[in-house]
């Protein structure tokens, strides 16, 4: 998986429960993306833009705030108003970015 962007916080949780870890990822420069990395097993990861391009991301972790059993995605930004920003777990969208594992050389 490669960043096209400046990442600034990586965060390892199993998102929807399969068992497998996803990862969380936040850009500081760049298209300032969020996004959720999930797992689909044997190397392979799908990106699922959860938030972009209005503020850089400090850091972001996972946490179940709701008491749901699934886990929501916390980011706090950068820039002048330096928000706490939460997404909810089933309020992420898919995108169609798939990483595979490169095989060794």
């Amino acid at each position: 998986i490669t960043s096209r962007g400046s990442l600034n916080s990586l965060s390892v949780a199993d998102m929807n429960d399969d068992g497998r870890p996803d990862l969380v990822m936040a850009e500081h420069r760049g298209a300032l993306r969020l996004s959720l990395w999930r797992n689909l097993g044997g190397g392979r990861f799908i990106e699922q833009l959860v938030g972009g391009g209005v503020e850089s991301h400090l850091g972001a972790r996972t946490v179940d705030l709701d008491g749901d059993g699934d886990r929501e995605i916390v980011s706090i930004g950068w820039d002048a108003a330096q928000a706490i920003h939460v997404w909810r777990n089933d309020d992420i969208v898919p995108s169609d970015r798939e990483a595979g594992q490169v095989p060794p050389r």
